[in-house]
């Protein structure tokens, strides 16, 4: 996963200070259809990028809402700072509209710094290199390292390099492949870890939406604990194949305000893909997001259902406490389990609408929403299982490639109040294996 902190106080506060441009109004004719597409302002993004979000083949019938979801489109690839939509009437056909797609780019590599925030390890900071548009075919390489810097200084270091793209060569095959590096003293399972995790996922859309899924893990980790591991040395190992489904249908990728999405996974652990566990992993994630109208509320909510029957080794238990995971309860040892379902009510609030503007010469965006929810979890499906509320508010910033900054305070009647900081949609954060 994507997980970077871009200078944020700069961004937000030239953002805040930018100019709004007026956005163009819409105007066509009663059977006005599509007569072209024509794309400015590109540097070093390919024009195939732009045409392949468009949809549309001349002679289809054209609407204002076509051109504001390809305009809503293409500010999802996250390669753009901002984005124009309009249509003129074609010279050789009074009907047909030429559409016309003005964009500024985002830098193409930022080496800056980069900060991932977990609940195992809280905040932890240092280089990193992103290439956002590799070859200019919306291919994305990331190559971060980073080492604690709260609460506990040093204790934990973090090697990522990952590649996605929502395609593969000429395929429109959606992917991630990452590999990871942990050296750290892993509070929330209690030993010394030193692990190797690697991951591959392939998507691809079959029917009007319906994507299948392909996905791959693997762990390795010293066994440095005879009375934990149960051995002497060596190293516990495991992988897990599996397959699933994937329907999205959402107005757009990011600082997304009206549709649902739900995912659904199965995968096998054991021989002969390791030397330790054996359990089957079963995985639903229901997401749903409503504006009843335009610069209203939007309401989301998230529901995430996780069942593994079998033997999973103690280094692979869930844990509930933390930004990523339950607000308003710390990340504590003994809040682990084998099965979990986390749940997330949220309303919020547009405060600032994405504004784009330059700084030290790049161009950028952002954009501010006020939140507040209640989050739940239970630690298993069993009557007996363990069950937590907390409720939450405060600001989501919305900036390139982060996605957003969660600052929030939360409360609930075990922990009492809490300040809180997270990365990313908290229904992305609560997929990873650290979160």
């Amino acid at each position: 996963m994507n997980r970077k902190l871009l200078m944020v106080p700069l961004l937000c506060g030239a953002a805040l200070g930018a100019e709004i441009p007026d956005a163009p109004s819409c105007s066509l004719p009663e059977g006005a259809r599509f007569g072209g597409l024509s794309v400015s302002g590109l540097r070093r993004v390919l024009p195939e990028v732009v045409s392949r979000e468009a949809a549309l083949k001349p002679g289809d019938p054209l609407s204002c809402a076509d051109l504001e979801r390809l305009k809503v489109s293409l500010e999802g690839l996250d390669l753009f700072a901002e984005v124009s939509v309009s249509a003129v009437p074609s010279p050789a056909d009074s009907a047909a509209r030429e559409v016309r797609v003005a964009v500024s780019e985002l830098p193409p590599f930022l080496p800056m710094p980069s900060a991932k925030t977990s609940d195992q390890d809280g905040w932890l900071l240092g280089p990193s290199v992103i290439a956002l548009d590799l070859f200019g075919r919306d291919v994305r390489l990331e190559a971060h390292w980073r080492a604690t810097v709260y609460p506990h200084f040093w204790r934990a270091q973090e090697f990522l390099l990952s590649e996605s793209s929502p395609w593969l060569g000429p395929w429109k095959v959606e992917h991630e492949l990452r590999m990871v590096r942990t050296d750290s003293w892993n509070a929330l399972k209690e030993y010394d870890e030193r692990s190797w995790e690697l991951g591959a996922e392939f998507s691809r859309d079959l029917w009007r939406g319906f994507q299948l899924l392909l996905w791959a893990e693997g762990f390795q980790t010293e066994a440095n604990d005879a009375a934990l591991f149960g051995k002497e040395g060596g190293h516990d190992r495991h992988g897990i194949l599996g397959t699933g489904f994937l329907v999205e249908k959402v107005d757009r990728k990011i600082d997304t305000r009206d549709g649902w999405r739900l995912e659904g996974r199965w995968g096998w652990a054991g021989d002969p893909f390791g030397n330790v566990g054996s359990w089957q992993e079963t995985l639903g994630d229901l997401r749903l997001w409503k504006q009843p109208w335009k610069r209203g509320p939007i309401f989301v909510g998230s529901l995430l259902a996780r069942w593994r029957p079998g033997e999973v080794p103690f280094h692979q238990l869930y844990h509930q406490g933390g930004a990523n995971s339950l607000r308003g309860y710390g990340a504590e040892a003994d809040r682990r389990s084998r099965d979990e379902l986390l749940s997330t009510l949220e309303l919020r609030q547009v405060l600032v609408e994405r504004r784009s503007f330059r700084l030290l010469g790049f161009d950028l965006f952002a954009a501010v929403e006020g939140v507040a929810g209640v989050d739940a979890a239970r630690q298993g499906f069993d009557a007996d299982s363990r069950g937590m509320v907390g409720a939450y508010g405060g600001l989501h910033l919305l900036l390139p490639g982060l996605d957003r900054l969660r600052i929030e305070g939360a409360w609930s009647e075990t922990d009492g109040f809490a300040l809180y900081l997270g990365l990313y949609e908290k229904a992305v954060a609560q997929r990873w294996r650290s979160r």
